[in-house]
């Protein structure tokens, strides 16, 4: 149990530094690209910074523990990456028609933490759990509503950190939920 305990913050810290990391990524990123694709889909460090983050962290990680192989730490940054892309372009779909940033922002955190979680159940064994899975989902869901702070008024980067690190905490602490029992701590 106290394994778990650790697992649970372990994981929840190395979100909320990939939360950060995501949130000072337009400080640092050259944001003079963008790719758009027909009023479909825009790519630029906006849409992927935040997931790439995120999946190589984990991804490093679980490779780390020995929970996955280079390839598959690999497959699941690429997964997150393209995750957050889903995401992000969801949410500039949906906010003109909803007007709601937190609805939004519930939206798409749902639809990209499905992505991610579908993806981690097809690569990880041991994520194939009711359980974590909801978790994963619900966390992805309810987390996403702070996108309203992110988009606020005035916004800065302390309201992009809330929104980042709440949101990549929150979905990793689920995810730590379906570590295999005596993981390494």
């Amino acid at each position: 149990m106290m394994g778990d305990r650790r697992n649970l913050l372990l994981f929840a810290g190395l979100g909320a530094v990939s939360g950060t990391i995501a949130a000072g990524s337009p400080f640092v990123s050259p944001l003079d690209w963008k790719i758009e694709v027909a009023d479909v889909a825009m790519l630029s460090p906006m849409s992927i910074d935040a997931g790439l983050a995120f999946g190589v962290l984990f991804g490093g990680l679980l490779r780390y523990r020995g929970l996955a192989g280079t390839g598959t730490a690999m497959l699941y940054a690429l997964a997150s990456t393209a995750s957050y892309f889903v995401a992000v372009n969801l949410a500039l779909h949906v906010i003109d028609d909803l007007e709601v940033a937190w609805l939004t922002g519930m939206i798409a955190g749902l639809a990209g933490s499905a992505c991610l979680t579908a993806t981690a159940a097809a690569l990880l064994p041991f994520v194939r759990r009711i359980g974590p899975i909801a978790l994963m989902l619900a966390a992805g869901c309810l987390l996403g509503a702070l996108l309203d702070v992110a988009l606020a008024d005035g916004a800065t980067f302390w309201h992009a950190l809330v929104f980042f690190a709440a949101w990549q905490a929150g979905y990793a602490a689920a995810f730590a939920t379906a570590l295999p029992l005596g993981s390494r701590e």
